[in-house]
């Protein structure tokens, strides 16, 4: 029985903002996102998904990502 194996391309990019630059960040993109029911935690990570959900749709339909995809969305 042969292994099952998928490969993918995935482009990553970080940036370390400084105070200033995290706050013009966050002021374009305000009218985008919508504030966590949660919100007394440090984000680390964040992680965007086209407008109809491919990525996560894509972790949820292939068994072998699905775990990877669920680790990224908690980070």
């Amino acid at each position: 029985m042969m292994k099952e194996t998928e490969t993918f391309l995935r482009t990553e990019e970080k940036f370390d903002l400084t105070e200033e630059q995290a706050a013009v960040f966050l002021d374009e993109i305000k009218s985008y996102i919508v504030p966590d029911v949660y919100p007394n935690y440090t984000l680390h990570s964040l992680y965007y998904d086209t407008d109809n959900y491919v990525m996560i749709s894509h972790c949820l339909n292939h068994p072998c990502t699905a775990r990877r995809c669920a680790c990224a969305a908690m980070a």
